[in-house]
């Protein structure tokens, strides 16, 4: 008998753009967010009502420095990437397997396959990512939440790529088992949320720095309604 493999339920994605206000209501681009969502599903041959499921959401995050219609002084400062496994509304859920588990303080280099022991499901459900200058911190909580911060540091070297100032892509995963969903229940929450960090200058006979964190956010909501599109 041949093992189960996964299948992709479906996709959905959000977009947005965040704005900074300058004096004289003048109003610049400060960067853009786009919220990619994959789910999976393999199902548990000794139980109809439950499937396992793999979460894979992808963050793409251009600060205004990025691209041509931003304003140029925006750079990256801080990303909040949450699954939220307790937002499930058809009745039961266990989360199994998660990542990234580490923390790190710089390069981040991290990648992860679902497996599904029960039944021996093979591959097809992958995430991953090599970007430099990005710190992470987590802020799971078991059998509730997968979810991630992230921070810009800066190099020292003025060569470097840095991630504040460009286009980076963030991403996670989350497996686990969950009752069988209602077509328009849900079975977990993704959210985003982005702060871009920027500067202006008094109009003042003696002219000073502020500085400015205009924010953005994302959100999907993964039943079978939204994702079979």
């Amino acid at each position: 008998m041949p093992e189960p493999t996964w299948t992709r339920i479906g996709t959905t994605t959000v977009k947005d753009t965040a704005t900074v206000e300058l004096d004289g209501g003048d109003l610049k681009e400060a960067g853009k967010l786009d919220l990619f969502v994959e789910v999976w599903e393999v199902k548990n041959d000794s139980r109809d009502d439950e499937n396992y499921i793999a979460c894979t959401p992808r963050a793409g995050i251009y600060p205004g420095k990025a691209y041509g219609q931003g304003w140029d002084r925006c750079t990256n400062n801080e990303t909040t990437l949450t699954q939220d496994w307790d937002e499930n509304e058809s009745g039961g859920y266990e989360i199994s397997d998660w990542g990234p588990t580490t923390p790190k303080t710089s390069s981040l280099d991290w990648s992860m396959s679902a497996s599904y022991s029960q039944g021996g499901a093979q591959g097809g459900v992958t995430a991953s990512y090599e970007v430099p200058y990005i710190a992470r911190g987590i802020e799971s909580t078991p059998n509730e939440t997968v979810a991630h911060e992230y921070t810009y540091p800066s190099s020292v070297d003025i060569w470097d790529d840095e991630a504040k100032g460009n286009f980076v892509e963030l991403e996670s995963m989350g497996e686990g088992w969950i009752e069988e969903p209602d077509y328009s229940e849900g079975m977990l929450n993704v959210t985003v949320s982005h702060e871009f960090e920027t500067y202006k200058w008094t109009d003042s006979i003696r002219p000073r720095q502020i500085w400015l964190y205009p924010s953005v956010g994302a959100s999907v909501q993964c039943s079978l309604k939204n994702l079979l599109k």
